[in-house]
């Protein structure tokens, strides 16, 4: 009889034997040890007990679904996956962590605490027309994206600067890493706007959720900087577009795990 599989973090950079989407050190992963494989959390272990790795896709985005428990809905025969069933429901993916969870040292208060709630006030922004989703991984990159916004005229990919007083190197090196994000994105976003016809614009953003407020917002080498409330501002104003945003969130959440 086959060994059950079992929740593991991975010591190594793996593969899934599934999906063969690349996993960096230090994820969750299933461990199948009579296969000597591991799954990623999306793809998980075969269902059922004579594994024969029959499997069903999500409606929506296609990710692969192998038991019950990824199941949110069936309509008309058609499963929907869950991170598809909460983006149509709350229009919002994921929250944003606290220090401890980030692995940076960070502690529940001072500028791990305006991280937080500058989070909250995005997810407090999501609605039909706008889709908000925090903390997704980019395993090409061996990085994590704080915080995407999907609007009908493009995708804002935003980076949180903890302190803005040391604006200096700090926040320039932040957005640069922003900025290839954002490349990564658009990458990621190519085929789609293929499919639909139409380009999809992916814009970058830096947002100091320290002491800001006397950071006058403004754009330099294609990167948004300022402080949250503006961007809230900005965001909410944007000029109607072409993009459903459902469907591209829901290729986003696909693309690119939980963090």
């Amino acid at each position: 009889m086959e060994t059950e599989a079992r929740m593991i973090r991975l010591r190594r950079y793996s593969t899934c034997a599934s999906c063969r989407r690349r996993m960096p050190t230090g994820w969750r992963a299933h461990y199948l040890p009579a296969r000597r494989e591991v799954r990623c959390l999306t793809c998980g272990p075969p269902a059922g007990p004579d594994r024969t790795g029959a499997r069903l896709e999500c409606r929506d985005c296609g990710r692969s679904v192998w038991h019950e428990a990824e199941v949110a809905a069936v309509v008309d025969g058609e499963v929907q996956c869950f991170e598809c069933a909460a983006i149509d429901a709350h229009h919002v993916l994921g929250e944003a962590p606290s220090g401890a969870e980030r692995g940076d040292g960070g502690s529940a208060d001072g500028a791990t605490r305006r991280e937080v709630r500058f989070g909250r006030r995005l997810t407090g922004i999501a609605g039909p027309e706008i889709v908000v989703l925090h903390e997704r991984a980019l395993p090409s990159r061996r990085t994590t994206i704080d915080h995407l916004v999907v609007t009908p005229s493009s995708v804002w990919v935003i980076g949180a600067q903890r302190h803005a007083r040391r604006a200096g190197a700090d926040s320039q090196g932040m957005g640069e890493r922003v900025v290839r994000q954002a490349e990564a994105v658009a990458s990621l976003l190519a085929p789609l706007g293929e499919e639909l016809d139409e380009p999809i614009s992916v814009r970058p953003a830096l947002v100091f959720v320290g002491p800001a407020a006397r950071w006058r917002s403004h754009e330099s080498g294609g990167v948004w900087t300022g402080a949250g409330r503006p961007l809230f501002k900005r965001l909410r104003a944007e000029a109607p577009g072409p993009l459903r945003v459902d469907v591209v969130a829901k290729r986003l959440a696909r693309e690119l795990p939980a963090g």
